[in-house]
């Protein structure tokens, strides 16, 4: 259909500035989500793959915006992720009889993926959503 007025082409050039820019955000918060989740693997604690394969990824728009949530979500993930106690194990050790080793594991590893993403992040977000 053709647009017949100047406030029509308005509002046909507003909502196409919209669509693009809800896109290019999305794919801006898809990008910084998996660069951020590969740099928590890194410290996510391994005796089987079930804890780095629980990771997953959510962006979803909201009413002022768009969200991102990067979760594992393996049963016992919380408690590793959130006990400043924990250390990793090397076989064989008492109570791990089998299994691999991280020697980089951590807890609030997401934390750490975070912070160390975030440079990264910013320059991602700066060169995807730039209209």
């Amino acid at each position: 259909m053709p647009i017949t007025g100047a406030q029509e082409a308005k509002t046909s050039i507003a909502r196409k500035i919209d669509l693009l820019a809800n896109a290019k955000m999305e794919k801006a918060l898809a990008i910084i989500a998996a660069d951020i989740g590969a740099r928590a693997d890194f410290y996510v604690p391994t005796d089987t793959t079930n804890l780095v394969k629980s990771r997953r990824t959510e962006i979803t728009p909201t009413s002022t915006g768009w969200h991102a949530k990067i979760s594992y979500n393996a049963p016992y993930a919380k408690y590793l992720h959130d006990n400043a106690g924990w250390k990793p194990k090397p076989v064989p050790s008492p109570g791990k009889l089998t299994g691999a080793y991280n020697p980089n594991a951590e807890f609030m590893w997401l934390d750490t993926g975070a912070n160390e993403g975030w440079p990264a992040a910013k320059a991602t977000f700066r060169r995807v959503v730039k209209l």
